[in-house]
């Protein structure tokens, strides 16, 4: 703690004695070796480990943008967020960030937990390895920090692989040279909010991915979605109309009807299709979203290719807030079967099919929903690990009614909040409340062991289902 202290008094005495426009002093040093206790940032490239939003405890940590000068990097506000203090302790080192709180790892989720005081698997080692990435390591469970390239964010896995990189590990070194807001510390993109550098804090506009170099570069885009095109871009058609579900027209402008300031996106099969195509959410028309894929001709034309993962824009809205989002019963949601409305729902969590996406039963009594992919409630994918919920939990989202297979579903509801609950499948086999399985032709079977479509009774009540 004694360098964290010394740190943070440096940056109050410098505030006090410079200019009002100069932010910082010293920098960041790349590191050969480990020097023990200090101020460290970890970063893969120019994108920097941060902290979670003080709102949240648990989750994956966000990037944060560097600004290098040769191979060191300024101290900056985005450093300021992003640094790391490395305290001795036994068997290693604790992490706090830049609120003070403690890093730590629970279960085995790849994801982080953060506290306001040490807590279980908060004790980390330190390894800088051959090749000057740096191996930092929970000492109880064995997992190594690293950028998930996909998704953007960090997580700690057991393993590298294509996907997952180390990170390189820099030193605070206090000093006189001064960064300033006015100075130009490279001509770094991320300096003007107008221009983006392709990573997820700052993405390309549609423009600047227009004039990219189609050489698959893995980048994140940012733009409106003002339609689709049938075949290609010919038959661009702007609007949800007549839409098709393997591609998005995207625009610096909601409403751009013009086909040569747009670029188009292919859609690949799966979760990123079945939430943001405009065939089945004619709703996303007009909406800003952010993708991850690679920078290729498309449609013979500059494009966005192989999307990964997204960030939809619901304008900060929580669905749980909103006066025009309705609460019903599961009951009644089927009764409605209201392809068009989005309704808020609330019931237990049972039968996780899929824990990258979030694929369960939610289920109020008698009354049972297929829940296919839950993002957060800003509109994120595959973050179901680090949301922590667990079967038997009580879960609020909201979604519209799909029929998939002639049966009832929600793809890609939206989460709003949990509470710990208790495991389902006690309650939906006791003695009154008996589960039994047929076939299409009714013949009674034992519980399915492989996917295909079955008949499902819950004490009495008919339920088709099809089991993934």
């Amino acid at each position: 703690m004694r360098k964290f202290t010394y740190f943070f008094l440096s940056m109050l005495l410098m505030a006090s004695a410079a200019s009002a426009d100069v932010l910082y002093k010293g920098k960041y040093v790349k590191q050969t070796t480990f020097d023990g206790a200090g101020v460290y940032l970890l970063a893969n490239g120019d994108k920097s480990f941060s902290q979670l939003d003080a709102t949240k405890t648990y989750g994956y940590m966000p990037v944060t943008t560097l600004h290098f000068q040769g191979d060191d990097i300024l101290a900056s506000a985005e450093t300021d967020a992003a640094r790391l203090t490395f305290n001795d302790e036994n068997d290693g080192f604790s992490l706090q960030d830049a609120s003070g709180r403690y890093i730590a790892m629970k279960g085995t989720y790849n994801s982080f937990n953060v506290f306001d005081s040490p807590q279980e698997n908060y004790v980390w080692t330190v390894t800088i390895n051959a090749d000057g990435t740096a191996s930092v390591t929970n000492f109880d469970n064995g997992k190594t920090i690293m950028l998930g390239i996909s998704y953007g964010t960090w997580g700690s896995y057991p393993e590298a692989n294509d996907d997952r990189a180390l990170p390189t590990l820099y030193k605070y070194v206090a000093g006189d040279e001064e960064y300033t807001e006015g100075d130009d510390p490279g001509d770094d993109p991320g300096d003007d909010p107008e221009v983006g550098d392709g990573t997820k804090d700052a993405p390309l506009t549609v423009a600047q991915l227009a004039a990219h170099e189609m050489n698959s570069a893995k980048v994140w885009v940012k733009g409106y979605i003002v339609g689709s095109a049938n075949g290609s871009l010919n038959k661009t058609e702007f609007g949800a109309a007549a839409a098709v579900a393997t591609n998005l027209i995207l625009a610096d402008a909601a409403d751009c009807t013009d086909v040569s300031l747009c670029i188009p996106v292919q859609l690949p099969s799966g979760a990123v299709r079945a939430a943001l195509n405009l065939l089945d959410n004619p709703g996303n028309l007009g909406k800003l979203v952010t993708l991850y894929g690679t920078a290729d001709k498309y449609f013979s034309v500059p494009g966005l290719k192989n999307v990964s993962d997204y960030v939809l824009d619901t304008n900060g809205d929580d669905p749980g807030d909103d006066p025009e989002l309705e609460q019903i019963s599961i009951g009644e949601f089927l009764a409605k079967a209201d392809t068009k409305t989005a309704y808020i729902l609330k019931g237990k969590v049972c039968d996780i099919k899929n824990t990258t996406y979030g694929n369960f039963n939610l289920v109020e009594g008698t009354d049972t929903i297929y829940i296919y992919g839950l993002l957060t409630p800003e509109g994120e994918a595959k973050q179901f690990e680090s949301m922590g919920i667990e079967e038997g939990d009580v879960l609020t989202l909201s979604g519209k009614y799909v029929l998939y297979n002639d049966t009832p579903e929600i793809k890609n509801a939206t989460y709003i909040s949990h509470e710990k609950g208790t495991h389902v499948a006690s309650a939906l086999r006791a003695a009154d409340q008996p589960v039994l399985w047929f076939d299409l032709t009714g013949k009674r079977i034992a519980a399915p062991t492989q996917p295909g479509l079955y008949i499902k009774t819950i004490a009495g009540k008919t339920v088709k289902t099809i089991v993934r």
